[in-house]
């Protein structure tokens, strides 16, 4: 008897569990590599990491084959604002493969970090070829997107399902199937929680940083709230979307640990956004 309502409380919690999708956009920071792939070691936990091609590509092999924006739009390819243009890049590579090694999702965030959404499909065809040039090194297949600034259009949906990705996670949900692409992970935007003015959704973490009433507030404290409340509330799975970014006192960073440990506790299963649309959506 004792057994059985062992079994039936265990069959009840893994029912009630929330799925939680953690993911990061960009590539540059070394240790950002070593400090998320550390934790998610320690915690057993799985993200994604949509990956941009800049960072895995020399200088000499652009002279040789040159981004097509920078003759068509004007626009240059990304430039290593942080960790310098080839510094520590073997040591990049080595992270990356570390975390498809370790069950990571790779996931392309394209090159040139700009919003595309009034681009042609020739341009979208040529940016996801430049990024494949660049990631040639990487032997493994990249199947899931999101387009830079989240920008996207028909053009995009149509290059992206030619150029055989599974999964698009670019759109939010309230815009999300605009383009009758039907493998859609839309980002979630959570409420923000924590004071009268921030009556707002956001899909980001630095986005909490364009707002003027952020400056007087704890946004680890904010984003941790605001990541707990949407776990509790909400039916869909918690969307944690960070930026590779070094943000002083990385409030972003420790809220999503904090986060992890807290739905840990209230049985959350953590899955990339691979797994999710292999799992959840076929």
């Amino acid at each position: 008897m004792k057994r059985m309502l062992l079994v039936l409380i265990m069959l009840t919690s893994v029912a009630n569990s929330k799925i939680v999708l953690v993911s990061f956009d960009g590539s540059g920071y070394l240790d950002v590599w070593k400090d998320t792939l550390d934790f998610a070691k320690q915690e057993d936990i799985k993200c994604t990491y949509f990956v941009s091609a800049p960072y895995f590509i020399t200088e000499s092999e652009v002279v040789n084959n040159p981004y097509w924006a920078v003759k068509e739009i004007g626009e240059p390819l990304i430039k290593m604002r942080r960790d310098g243009w080839q510094y520590g890049l073997d040591k990049r590579w080595a992270f990356l493969n570390r975390a498809q090694e370790e069950g990571h999702d790779i996931s392309s965030h394209l090159c040139g970090h700009y919003d595309g959404s009034k681009w042609t499909y020739e341009q979208w065809m040529k940016e996801i070829k430049f990024f494949k040039f660049a990631m040639r090194k990487f032997n493994h297949p990249i199947l899931g997107i999101r387009a830079p600034h989240l920008g996207v259009n028909a053009a995009y949906f149509e290059a992206i399902k030619d150029s055989g990705y599974l999964y698009d996670s670019s759109q939010v949900y309230r815009k999300s199937g605009k383009y009758g692409f039907a493998k859609e992970i839309p980002i979630r935007q959570i409420e923000i929680k924590g004071a009268t003015k921030l009556r707002a959704t956001l899909p980001f973490d630095c986005n909490f940083i364009i707002l003027k009433e952020a400056k007087a507030l704890d946004m680890e404290k904010v984003f941790f709230d605001s990541l707990c409340s949407d776990y509790l509330n909400s039916p869909l799975p918690t969307q944690v979307c960070l930026h590779f970014e070094k943000v002083p006192g990385a409030p972003y960073m420790n809220a999503m640990k904090r986060f992890v440990k807290w739905a840990k506790e209230r049985d959350a299963k953590f899955m990339t956004y691979g797994q999710y649309y292999e799992t959840e959506m076929n």
